[in-house]
């Protein structure tokens, strides 16, 4: 048959197709335990598809459009669009005078990596690599992987899923990239935030810079109405480079004139396939497979096609027994014979529990395209048992094939596993030392194959040396240099210094100032812990403390917190250099129905307490804990039936009667508006929760962060992050009078506005600098003015349009941490005077001049201090021959209690400096200022 034209759905047709779709996006796998735990888990199926039940609807809930239950269509491409219209830091000068509020730094993490769906190999140099995070970038590295530059745009190219090179000699530094996931990372954003591809892009110089070559200019770009929306493989061919592309809903499309522009192949008859791909084999020849539509429709022609004339016409070579209705569908031709292909296809069934996710229904088939036979192999496909042994795809996000260069039978296919077929997979799989190569570890409990993360998207052979095989999965890029081994584990090494497409829940930074330390949880790959340096940009070597799909965390001054997906806590120590060390599981024992990504509090002014929400209830754990375990229930604290606590926060709070621990919490629902509380004496009180009212926050939205004035409790801004909502709101009171301050980031009604999901306020000695992180960057402003307020976009150049899920700030010396999902953690380094950080307001027995910290010091130390009652206080250091080096404290007044002042010597030399507190109580009692003096090191 001849195809020469392709049908299209109405816009409300897609939209209602995509509407039934959802329920099945955003497949996610498992946690694994951290090392000191190791526990296996028996249940590990039934337990994946709860987890990937709860990351659905967690998300859905906290981006959702309140007023229509959905998240709006194609909101990517127009919250980027929108977020072209704001002003950019470097064309607003701050309220200061300053064109920069801060210096932004990539801070990594080093070594982890991230979802890696895109990977190829140069063949003219083996050791020239691309490689794409979903929702991090394109990426090169020339030196085998030992390093990467980021090569992408970062406001167009974050969602790079194909990347293909030109095959042919002379034609080698041309390459073509695609994106747009239909299903997988956009669960991350609630399972229809689809990631929409921009078009084809081109790069003529061996992948350093790319262009927009094919792109949609014909189509609506906030619909599912386009060949480039989705991208998913893109072949070129050997003989003629003619470019093709399989994509979602719209089959099979060829370029003839190097990618400037496409035209429809295979796929046109009505059908609308949902997945479809495309593999060319060494003489130019294409087999290519369409899946069942995205409706019923009696006339379609799903099946496995062959072309031998550059897709002019196909032939249909579906074989006999092959799934009439089925799914997603990969083929790979061997390069070393065209008349072979092989086929691995996700039906979209189950075998017998009725539950796809649980129990998949695989086909695999070898096809003699020469002969015109196939035959099935599906029962020779590797089935080790529970709980992770199984050829697994979860919902087909996690699928991948490659057959040896040299060797037509020499097999790796991938789902949550690699597996390895010397024969095809002729003959049914033998022990697992020989079939399972990657993926969980062999010994089938829910540890990690060493250094091959579970859940596969790419595999590729070296084209010079096939023994070289490279792997893209969900912990990034990994390499082995025998894939062909025999009894034994299969080596592979890491590949992901530099490669920094990780996906950030929540990030941490340590308390005191000049503290290098980070931690945070990530998707599905645990909680990184490292150290990073701006005045080096050199990130320490990561140290993982959760494991599985990593939330929320806490670096403190005594211990550290790292949680896991669906509230698991766990809390570790600290040695002499602040590095943590696992001291035990501090889950509440009897909580339950926690969210998926579950916050967590630890209280401002005294670190030994922690609150833990679980569902409707709060518990806490306090200094009187005589065990992990012993929490108390706050009972009397829960909210009306039908809520879930979602976000909380402690701050140092002056009540009128003195300072106090206070805890602000919100609580969400689907179908009514969110509530506030703010409970006084937090460190101790069961009940006594008073009610806090926002304005015009309408049903169903959904609080995602408290952020807390940490110099002043009773400020404080309230983050809801669905789409279409006013997202900020503020308060100088303690709640008391909220009012919205999303002023231009709310898109003046617009229905175009980003989704907000984190916020920070950090005191400067100018003021203070407030932050929002949202679905299209950071952005800042020094002066909060209901709907008038401006804020401005942060890190544009850095950052660009990446997703901002976490905020960290510290006043202590004015340092800021963003955690991003797709582009790791950024640090940003404050350019205004730091403020002096309050820490408690505890009057204190008498006047104490701390030791600074540390010492001795590299560019800065912090230096604290505690007053007895408020004073007039001056700060200074001097150098040891008397001189005056700097004014940290000049004669203002400071409340009674503990306080911080960072101290930088970056442009001193090194040497013994001398610093002298002067206090005066304000009330004029007293006969003159107490003085004290402490000597500290500069050493460099």
């Amino acid at each position: 048959m001849k195809i020469t034209s392709i049908s299209r759905p109405g816009l409300f047709l897609l939209l209602l197709l995509l509407t039934a779709l959802y329920i099945r996006f955003g497949a996610d796998k498992p946690a694994t335990e951290p090392a000191e735990i190791g526990q296996e888990r028996p249940d590990r199926k039934a337990e994946k598809a709860l987890t990937q039940r709860a990351r659905d609807a967690y998300f859905h809930q906290m981006l959702r459009d309140p007023a229509t239950g959905s998240i709006p269509d194609a909101i990517r491409t127009r919250e980027v669009a929108f977020a072209r219209t704001l002003p950019r830091r470097e064309e607003v000068p701050a309220k200061s005078g300053v064109m920069a509020l801060f210096s932004w730094h990539e801070a990594g993490p080093s070594g982890i990596g991230g979802r890696t769906r895109a990977l190829a190999v140069d063949v003219a140099n083996s050791n020239t690599i691309l490689a794409a995070g979903v929702t991090g970038g394109l990426w090169k590295s020339t030196n085998a992987g030992v390093s990467w530059t980021l090569r992408s745009d970062t406001e167009e190219m974050l969602n790079i899923t194909a990347i293909a090179q030109d095959p042919r000699p002379g034609n080698r530094n041309r390459w073509y990239a695609g994106g747009g996931e239909l299903r997988g990372s956009a669960g991350d954003n609630g399972g229809r935030a689809f990631i929409y591809g921009n078009g084809i892009y081109v790069s003529e110089d061996n992948g350093d810079t790319w262009q927009l070559a094919a792109f949609k200019a014909d189509q609506n770009p906030n619909i599912f109405d386009s060949q480039y929306d989705y991208v998913h493989r893109i072949v070129v061919s050997p003989t003629n480079g003619f470019v093709y592309l399989a994509v979602n809903g719209y089959g099979i499309w060829r370029s003839i004139n190097e990618g400037q522009t496409f035209a429809p192949l295979l796929g046109p008859f009505g059908l609308l396939p949902m997945w479809s791909d495309v593999a060319i084999g060494s003489d130019g020849a294409l087999v290519a497979v369409l899946s069942t539509g995205f409706v019923e429709n009696p006339t379609e022609q799903s099946g496995i096609y062959r072309s031998t004339d550059n897709g002019a016409t196909w032939a249909n070579i579906t074989p006999a027994g092959f799934p009439v209705e089925h799914e997603r569908s990969i083929v790979v031709i061997p390069p070393s014979n065209p008349n072979v292909a092989y086929v691995l296809t996700y039906t979209g069934e189950s075998e017998s529990t009725g539950d796809p996710f649980e129990d998949e229904t695989i086909v695999f088939y070898k096809l003699n395209l020469a002969a015109g036979t196939a035959e099935d192999r599906t029962t020779n496909l590797p089935d080790y048992g529970p709980p992770v042994g199984i050829m697994n795809t979860q919902f087909s996000y996690n699928m991948a094939m490659a057959a040896g260069p040299d060797d037509e039978d020499f097999l790796l296919i991938g789902g949550i596993n690699l597996f390895r077929s010397r024969d095809g997979f002729a003959t049914p799989a033998a022990a697992p030392i020989e079939n399972w190569v990657g993926g969980y570890d062999i010994n089938n409990s829910v540890a990690q194959y060493p250094n091959q993360h579970a859940d596969q998207h790419a595999i590729v052979f070296d084209p010079a040396t096939p023994a070289r095989v490279w792997t893209g999965h969900d912990g990034g890029i990994s390499v082995t240099e025998n894939i062909a081994a025999s009894g034994t584990r299969i080596v592979w090494s890491r590949r992901n210094e530099g490669y920094h497409v990780t996906q950030y829940y929540h990030v941490s930074i340590a308390p005191e100032a000049g503290d290098d330390r980070i931690l945070g949880g990530t998707q599905d790959n645990g909680s990184p812990f490292f150290r990073f340096d701006p005045t080096t940009s050199l990130a320490g070597v990561s140290n993982d403390l959760s494991s599985g799909d990593g939330a929320y965390s806490y670096l403190g001054t005594d211990y550290a917190l790292a949680s896991s997906q669906q509230g698991r806590l766990l809390q570790y120590g600290l040695d002499g250099s602040g590095a943590p060390f696992f001291t035990g599981e501090l889950t509440p024992p009897d909580a339950a129905d926690q969210l998926f990504i579950n916050p967590i509090a630890v209280d401002a002014r005294d670190e030994a307490v922690i609150y833990y929400p679980a569902g409707r209830t709060l518990w806490r754990y306090g200094e009187e804990a005589s065990s992990l375990e012993d929490w108390l229930q706050l009972s009397s604290l829960t909210v009306p039936g039908g809520y879930v606590i979602s976000a909380l926060a402690s701050a140092a709070r002056d009540t009128g009667a003195g300072v106090r621990s206070t805890l602000y919490f919100a609580a969400s629902s689907l179908d009514a508006p969110p509530l506030v509380y703010r409970l006084d004496n937090a460190t101790t009180a069961t009940s006594g929760a008073v009610a806090l009212t926002m304005p015009n926050v309408p049903s169903g939205a959904y609080v995602h962060e408290i952020a807390v004035n940490s110099a002043d409790g009773n400020e404080v801004l309230v983050v809801v992050s669905n789409y279409n909502v006013e997202s900020l709101y503020h308060s100088t009171d303690g709640g008391a009078v909220f009012t919205g301050v999303d002023g231009n980031l709310g898109g003046a009604g617009v229905v175009t506005g980003p989704s907000i999901r984190a916020a920070a306020i950090l005191p400067v000695n100018t003021g203070m600098v407030y932050l929002a992180g949202a679905s299209t960057g950071v952005y800042a402003t020094e002066t909060l003015n209901g709907s008038a307020t401006v804020w401005v976009q942060e890190a544009d150049e850095v950052l660009g349009k990446a997703i901002v899920q976490s905020i960290a700030a510290r006043a202590s010396d004015g340092r800021v941490a963003i955690g991003t999902h797709g582009r790791g953690v950024f640090i940003g380094s404050s350019l205004l005077p730091v403020a002096i950080e309050t820490i408690d307001s505890h009057p204190a027995a008498t006047y104490v001049l701390d030791q600074n910290y540390p010492n001795p010091f590299g560019d800065g130390t912090e230096i604290g201090f505690s007053l007895p009652t408020a004073c007039r206080v001056r700060l200074v250091v001097f150098d040891v021959a008397g001189r005056l080096v700097s004014t940290l404290v000049n004669e203002e007044i400071l409340d009674a209690g503990a306080h911080r002042v960072a101290f930088s010597a970056s442009s001193l030399a090194s040497g013994a400096y001398i610093y002298t507190l002067e206090a005066t109580p304000a009330d004029g009692t007293g006969d003159g200022p107490v003085v004290l003096t402490k000597t500290m090191t500069l050493a460099r």
